[in-house]
């Protein structure tokens, strides 16, 4: 597995200042909030607030265990932007019918529905080890858990994920066979 151009490096380097360091995070820090509250917009929001955010508390000699600190900056941004909006529209969804979920054959099968089928700290995990790429222990200081509750979250979470990637088969459709 190779390292993208848009993903951190993992190599030793001088203390960076700032800058360099949104630079290097940009993009990765977007796709890990993106992932969590699967909303471009707000994912473009909130990762303008973590570093601002960053910038205000960052000490440039924390620079060496920066990735998990702005991680951990950013999944707590998402996940208290999931926990407000959620209780600004549970008012409005109590107040309307109950809804049938859609059909199987009608999901599409894509990342975002199988990552909006995990709770918000489960988005987080995965966001995490797949798009960041962190370890289990850099996932597991980011979000304050030990290396061990991560690797058995992030089975769970890859559980239900290959749950939901299971209910949006068509039934209707045959299944191609291999000669």
């Amino acid at each position: 597995m190779g390292m993208t151009p848009d993903t951190p490096s993992r190599q030793p380097e001088s203390v960076p200042d700032f800058e360099s360091l949104y630079k290097r995070f940009r993009l990765p820090l977007y796709r890990v909030i993106r992932g969590i509250v699967l909303d471009g917009g707000a994912a473009e929001d909130l990762t303008r607030r973590a570093f601002d955010r960053a910038y205000l508390t960052w000490r440039p000699e924390q620079s060496t265990d920066f990735a998990p600190w702005l991680y951990g900056v950013a999944v707590g941004l998402a996940l208290d932007y999931l926990s407000s909006r959620w209780r600004r529209l549970r008012g409005l969804y109590s107040r309307l019918p109950l809804l049938s979920p859609p059909r199987p054959d009608v999901l599409e099968r894509s990342a975002e529905h199988v990552l909006s089928r995990l709770s918000p700290r489960q988005r987080a995990l995965v966001v995490l080890v797949v798009y960041a790429g962190l370890s289990d222990a850099e996932v597991g200081r980011t979000l304050r858990m030990s290396a061990s509750e991560v690797g058995l979250e992030v089975d769970e979470a890859a559980r239900l994920m290959q749950a939901a990637l299971s209910e949006t088969d068509h039934p209707g459709v045959r299944k191609r066979h291999n000669p």
